[in-house]
């Protein structure tokens, strides 16, 4: 057996098992979101006013994230959910450990996915906020199919546990040594199978409901381009009072994050006081004075008390 055959045969027997990597994956989400970031958010409601809390949150979450990957993969370490699972991070293309530059691209594209995703669709298109958004939705399903799928494949190869690894040829090896004829190589092959057709299943059917749904929007849109062919004279006191009420409509902010309530997922939300919110301010700014000492719940501007949840309205057509 030649040196080269050694290496290759040491390398496999270090390989870690799928459970060595799904669980170092489950102990850095949980250890970012539940310590972390939820300290990040207790230590800056303290120093800033709530409206300005509330509107920066998600910030300081996605800082926090990047600050985590900054000390620990980035700097050449492992982090608390590669320690668990005994496995370090390693470049497949060239058997050693990653650049600090892939290093860094995995460490902003995992802390800053939807920022970058709104900075994309404003490069594509920049005036048209309907088509941005349209074209955010459909970047954002397409990275979420690509994702369930590389899923999939990694339940059979046992290789790169998200796309973004298998774009930077990023994988893990084992810090210690496993055997080929482990349980979960050998016995859970079989279960390991079902689960990755389990995942693409749904991957199908999403891709046939938005192509049934973009055939439905495109005769749509040429009914109604045919509709305005056919008609020779239009109101323009209509248009004039159309617009405005459309103008009126996109005016409207939550007072909370400043955020339009026109905005798709906002869910603007009508209380007995008669303010209007978006529904996760309002949920945070309760969540936030049911923790405090005072635990009264009211309207964050005028202070009316809430007496039942169930008196909120949700607005449907805003």
């Amino acid at each position: 057996m030649t040196q080269n055959q050694n290496n290759h045969g040491k390398l496999n027997q270090f390989q870690p098992n799928i459970t060595q990597i799904i669980r170092s994956e489950h102990k850095d989400n949980v250890y970012i979101k539940s310590i972390l970031q939820s300290e990040s958010n207790s230590i800056c409601k303290q120093f800033l006013p709530t409206r300005q809390w509330i509107q920066y949150q998600s910030y300081i979450d996605d800082i926090t994230k990047f600050v985590y990957y900054l000390l620990t993969t980035v700097s050449g370490k492992q982090t608390l959910g590669e320690e668990y699972g005994h496995i370090i991070c390693i470049d497949h293309r060239y058997r050693s450990i990653p650049s600090i530059w892939k290093r860094l691209t995995l460490a902003i594209l995992y802390s800053f996915p939807k920022r970058l995703l709104n900075f994309a669709s404003k490069i594509m298109i920049k005036n048209d906020d309907d088509s941005r958004m349209m074209i955010e939705e459909n970047l954002q399903f397409l990275i979420e199919s690509i994702g369930n799928i590389n899923l999939a494949i990694f339940f059979i190869q046992n290789r790169y546990p998200d796309f973004l690894k298998r774009c930077l040829s990023i994988g893990y090896l084992s810090t210690t040594a496993t055997s080929k004829s482990s349980p979960t190589t050998d016995s859970n092959q079989l279960s390991l199978k079902i689960l990755s057709i389990l995942t693409i299943i749904p991957v199908i059917l999403s891709f046939y409901s938005k192509f049934i749904r973009t055939i439905l929007i495109n005769r749509r849109k040429k009914h109604s381009n045919n509709k305005k062919h056919s008609i020779n004279t239009i109101d323009k006191q209509s248009i004039n009072e159309t617009k405005v009420m459309d103008d009126n409509r996109t005016q409207r902010k939550c007072p909370l994050c400043f955020q339009s309530l026109y905005q798709q997922q906002r869910n603007p939300t009508l209380l007995f006081c008669g303010h209007i919110f978006c529904w996760n301010c309002l949920s945070d700014w309760l969540m936030m004075i049911r923790t405090s000492s005072e635990r009264k719940d009211e309207c964050p501007l005028c202070k009316m008390k809430i007496f039942d949840t169930k008196q909120f309205v949700l607005l449907h057509n805003l």
